[in-house]
């Protein structure tokens, strides 16, 4: 694939675009390569640097904040490749770079290497020069390369540097792959193609994202607010962030730790729709 026909995929990414760049683009933006973050001190900085600035001396919270920025940076941009565009990317750790806030947080993964992509026609209508693959090689490939390959060892990296119990690292990827699958379910053009992915990612014991069991599988589950005067039903984690513990930082609406009448107290607050 060349870079011009990248360039053609990437507005299909939307509302994801953002969240994906190419190596040609960035023109003087902060970015650093993934791989950092697997250097002790330097993820320990970064997750100081985040204390600091929320003036909390919560380890862990931090590390879980820091570490659900980073899976919107990486996760959203290749899933929408793959669901929205058919397309496969190399998502490793070693051909991925972040570009970083003006807090030093993660905010897009930057693709640098073009090799390896390929298409799943049915759902790419664009003519691009990529090898033509049936659905289960796009998901090998693009999800062994993001998970196995990438997000699995920055799990290892967090849990061993800063404490933070793997199953809240995972909890933080699957609250993230669910939040992008339920948003695309609103769009009828692509309603098989998200229920594919999103069976294929979060309820499947056994998945291709990596070997042996699947560590997104039942991280969330849906709730029922009927009974508590509220017509809609909520995604709710099975593993608690931390958020709460962080100075000025409400719960999430999806933490389990809340009670029904709770969490639609907390919905009202932040007056989120009832489709939430």
């Amino acid at each position: 694939m060349t870079l011009a026909e990248m360039e053609r995929i990437l507005p299909l990414l939307a509302p994801y675009e953002s969240r994906l760049l190419l190596g040609e683009h960035l023109h003087g933006r902060n970015v650093v390569r993934a791989s950092v973050y697997l250097e002790d001190e330097h993820l320990l900085a970064e997750v100081r640097r985040l204390m600091e600035t929320l003036r909390t001396g919560e380890l862990r919270a931090a590390a879980s904040l820091w570490h659900k920025h980073y899976n919107a940076a990486l996760l959203s941009g290749f899933l929408a490749a793959m669901t929205l565009a058919g397309v496969g990317l190399d998502g490793s750790i070693s051909n991925v770079s972040m570009t970083l806030s003006e807090e030093g947080l993660p905010r897009a993964a930057v693709l640098h290497s073009l090799a390896g992509i390929v298409v799943h026609p049915p759902r790419l209508k664009l003519d691009i020069s990529a090898p033509r693959v049936g659905l289960d090689v796009l998901h090998g490939r693009v999800l062994s390369s993001l998970f196995a390959n990438h997000l699995a060892p920055i799990v290892e990296q967090v849990h061993r540097v800063t404490g933070l119990p793997k199953r809240i690292l995972w909890g933080n990827a699957g609250n993230l792959c669910a939040d992008v699958y339920d948003g695309l379910r609103a769009r009828p053009e692509v309603a098989a193609a998200v229920e594919e992915d999103r069976r294929i990612l979060l309820e499947q014991p056994v998945s291709p994202l990596m070997p042996g069991p699947n560590p997104l599988h039942q991280s969330v589950r849906y709730e029922d607010l009927s009974g508590f005067g509220r017509a809609s039903v909520v995604r709710v984690r099975e593993t608690c962030c931390q958020r709460y513990k962080l100075p000025g930082l409400l719960h999430c609406y999806t933490c389990p730790i809340l009670r029904g009448h709770e969490r639609v107290a907390l919905l009202r607050k932040l007056g989120l729709p009832e489709n939430a």
